[in-house]
């Protein structure tokens, strides 16, 4: 099994910058070594390339996507050990079955494990949990030697502290031990609450502290978009155009309860659990429906365009 090596055009998430790189893409440890050894010039180690700016471009580039694998995973106590490579969503598969989740979770799956290190990253319960370094018990970096160094809280604890966060400036991760967080199900429980300003917003933000998860999404937005629509949040907190929303009134019960996106909206909150609303709203149609029945044959199918129009300008499209 050999190496892949390519000259190629590489850039962050954020599409730039973007420059010529020599990449290589090691299938084992060792091959990474050898790599190493042959490179000369500045280096960095690149993951999911999910960071922005320039993080993971260098004249010289480790592509680690091929070192994905699971070294061990001890269901019991929830230890799990695996090559920097794997991706958390491939992780996530694994653990999640067997009752464990990650204490830290991004905004999303597709990033490497190694690449979570380097950037520390959190999840929407950093205010209880920390960030990802706060649940490791051991990195395994690769030097600019050549050589592995296992580095924990308490042994080479200055080289375990700079490469969480790191950027990869301290060397290749190349594989580490984490521990992980129990849970009874994969289902979660998601509220989310309007707020009239930023001010109330971070009001509702100490207020909720002791909620697992917490997020505050400010809406711009002057027509009320789907803020929160895919939110992995316990209790979620937001700043919706309520007045553009209010527009879409009284149909929301009718029409978006089985939309599993579009109830999310936070200015919906109210025509979905106030039964006095939704009693109005039945009421209204129920009279659009009388009217169209009671009107003159030849008269009836303007009536019902304009129940229509009514019902888009209420509900929207």
């Amino acid at each position: 099994m050999t190496d892949t090596t390519t000259t190629i055009h590489l850039s962050g998430w954020a599409q730039y910058p973007a420059a010529d790189t020599n990449l290589v893409m090691p299938a084992t440890v060792r091959m990474l070594a050898e790599s190493l050894a042959r490179t000369a010039g500045p280096c960095i180690a690149r993951g999911m390339g999910r960071s922005y700016g320039d993080a993971s471009l260098a004249a010289h580039t480790f592509g680690m996507t091929r070192l994905d694998h699971l070294l061990d995973f001890d269901r019991e106590r929830g230890v799990l050990h695996a090559s920097a490579g794997i991706t958390l969503a491939a992780i996530l598969a694994l653990i999640v079955p067997h009752g464990w989740f990650l204490a830290a979770l991004p905004g999303t799956g597709q990033v490497s494990l190694g690449g979570a290190i380097a950037a520390d990253v959190h999840g929407k319960n950093h205010h209880h949990s920390g960030s990802f370094s706060s649940h490791l018990d051991s990195i395994e970096v690769m030097t600019a030697a050549g050589s592995i160094v296992s580095c924990t809280r308490d042994t080479d604890a200055e080289l375990f502290h700079a490469t969480a966060g790191g950027m990869g400036l301290t060397g290749i991760i190349v594989s580490a031990r984490l521990r992980l967080f129990p849970i009874s199900s994969s289902f979660i429980e998601h509220r989310v609450v309007p707020t009239s300003g930023l001010a109330a917003t971070l009001d509702l933000l100490v207020q909720y502290d002791d909620v697992t998860y917490v997020v505050a999404w400010i809406d711009i937005n002057r027509h009320g978009a789907d803020v929160l629509s895919y939110s992995e949040t316990l209790e979620a907190v937001s700043f919706t155009s309520v007045s553009t929303e209010t527009l879409r009134g009284l149909g929301y019960w009718l029409f978006y309860i089985r939309d599993p996106t579009g109830f999310a909206t936070s200015a919906s909150a109210d025509y979905l659990e106030s039964g006095r609303i939704i009693a109005i709203g039945f009421l209204l149609l129920m009279c659009c429906v009388a009217g169209i029945a009671l009107t003159r044959w030849s008269q009836r199918r303007y009536a019902a365009l304009l129940v229509l129009v009514g019902i888009v300008l209420a509900v929207g499209v």
